[in-house]
């Protein structure tokens, strides 16, 4: 299996074709917060984004690249995604 962070926009948007023919993807993410006691979910933000296949994990940082939330929107919304704790993650 393949595993590579990604802070760079132009790579986190070419890694976006490796997804293309999934109809599942894996996904998680890593929040950046003041307080896990008052997570609130409008003001903290997303700092990592795991995304990955049977083949491949991307990490994208997302304080490098916050543009790229408007491309995964797309992808994400066409997938069923499989991941560890998604209603919390959802949120964000």
């Amino acid at each position: 299996m393949d595993f590579r962070y990604i802070t760079d926009i132009k790579e986190a948007l070419e890694s976006l074709k490796d997804f293309e023919k999934d109809k599942f993807l894996y996904f998680d993410t890593e929040i950046a917060v003041k307080s896990f006691k008052d997570i609130d979910f409008f003001s903290d933000k997303i700092r990592l984004i795991q995304l990955g296949n049977e083949s491949v994990i991307y990490l994208y940082d997302m304080f490098y690249i916050p543009e790229f939330a408007k491309s995964l929107k797309d992808i994400l919304e066409s997938k069923g995604i499989v991941g560890h704790n998604l209603k919390f993650d959802l949120k964000f």
